[in-house]
């Protein structure tokens, strides 16, 4: 019984720490949408592999970190 609670709470505690994660490269897209934004520079920022940073963004968002980025872009111009 207990390892089964643990082995949610040790689910849920990752899910939650990769939601954070994500959330806070979403806002760091959000203040520097106007420079130029790589995988590689947000991984460099948040030392993090380029591929981590785009599966992060992808799985809360629902698209790659570029079409994140060029979505945002496009909607900021408008």
């Amino acid at each position: 019984m207990w390892a089964i609670n643990l082995v949610y709470f040790a689910e849920l505690l990752q899910f939650t720490q990769n939601r954070v994660w994500a959330i806070c490269l979403i806002r760091t897209i959000y203040r520097n949408f106007n420079k130029k934004i790589t995988n590689a520079n947000i991984g460099r920022h948040f030392n993090y592999h380029p591929n981590y940073v785009n599966k992060l963004v992808s799985d809360h968002t629902g698209m790659s970190l570029h079409k994140y980025i060029i979505g945002y872009r496009i909607s900021t111009a408008i």
